[in-house]
């Protein structure tokens, strides 16, 4: 596969990873063409690539504070102290809420300073949020904190000495042979009968497939801080909206897949830098389009490729199938 010059070479990250392989040219606009927007006097194009990388959603509004009350929680009982009341987590969801609610009524605040002005994509393309989408994430919100609040992971954690609680606020780096890795589990602690365990809390639904390439990553970051090498740990992902809990090993044969993984998307992450070194803006053409069509009314950048997405789906229904006589 060869190695590259680190100082160039994108790090990977499992976001970053899916985000290529989900759709290539959103991948383009997201990590290529936004850098190049937020830039004073950059053409419109890459404007519209960076105000539009900014967009949120209430599902991951949601999210964030759900991680912020689940960081608050675990903070209170590695340090000894009762779990916050329910009112107040209740409320800092709520206040999370209604801020990107409040930003995203001030579109012209957004597309000033679109880093400073969160906007719900709810609301730049459909103009507002249905009745029924408030409904939907007030549900979520619920079940989310009662599943966080009731999980048996506190009783665990109480009973382990403070110095084997570990709270990841912000992601950690790492390298595997010659790339640098990115990654962010939620904590980690040590446990007497199976060593360290990292936990990963889930407002969205259960996707098991990327589960386990999530977490292969996140055995590597294990790996490669214990001193000698640990190359057997587990993993917990909790579904706060479910109440499930599913758990991994991470193996030998697991941590190898892991690598296979990371290996492989810094290569093509290598080569579509190396597309826009060399071409500039006409790299879009090494980035296509996703054939999963489905998702693209939910991409931020669906504005930049909508008319490309119409001049293709004309095409291809006005195309002669290859067995017509």
């Amino acid at each position: 596969m060869g190695t590259a010059d680190n100082s160039t070479s994108p790090a990977w990250s499992y976001t970053r990873d899916r985000m290529l392989r989900s759709c290539p040219r959103r991948y383009y606009y997201h990590y290529h063409l936004a850098a190049a927007g937020a830039r004073p006097g950059a053409p419109p194009r890459a404007r519209g690539a960076y105000v539009l990388k900014h967009l949120t959603t209430l599902d991951l509004v949601l999210g964030l504070a759900i991680h912020a009350v689940a960081r608050a929680l675990a903070a209170a009982v590695r340090a000894g102290r009762p779990l916050p009341p329910n009112d107040a987590l209740r409320d800092a969801v709520r206040r999370a809420l209604n801020s990107a609610y409040t930003s995203s009524r001030n579109a012209a605040a957004f597309l000033r300073s679109p880093s400073r002005s969160p906007m719900l994509r709810e609301i730049y393309y459909e103009g507002g949020l249905a009745p029924e989408a408030i409904e939907r994430i007030r549900d979520k919100a619920s079940l989310c904190l009662d599943g966080l609040r009731q999980s048996p992971l506190w009783e665990t954690l109480a009973g382990l000495p403070r110095h084997h609680i570990r709270i990841i606020d912000t992601p950690v780096r790492f390298r595997v042979r010659d790339t640098d890795v990115w990654a962010a589990p939620d904590l980690v602690y040590q446990s007497s009968s199976s060593g360290n365990v990292v936990v990963d809390w889930k407002s969205g639904k259960a996707n098991p497939d990327a589960e386990v390439r999530q977490v292969g990553v996140y055995g590597l970051l294990l790996s490669n801080e214990c001193s000698p090498p640990q190359r057997h740990a587990r993993a917990v992902v909790i579904h706060l909206g479910s109440e499930t809990v599913a758990e991994y090993d991470l193996d030998e044969d697991r941590l190898a897949a892991a690598e296979e993984q990371v290996l492989t998307g810094a290569h093509q992450m290598r080569e579509g830098q190396a597309a826009v070194d060399r071409l500039g803006t006409a790299a879009i053409t090494a980035f296509p389009l996703t054939s999963r069509r489905a998702q693209c009314s939910r991409c931020n950048f669906f504005e930049l490729c909508e008319a490309e997405l119409r001049r293709t789906a004309h095409a291809g229904a006005n195309s002669v199938p290859a067995c017509a006589g």
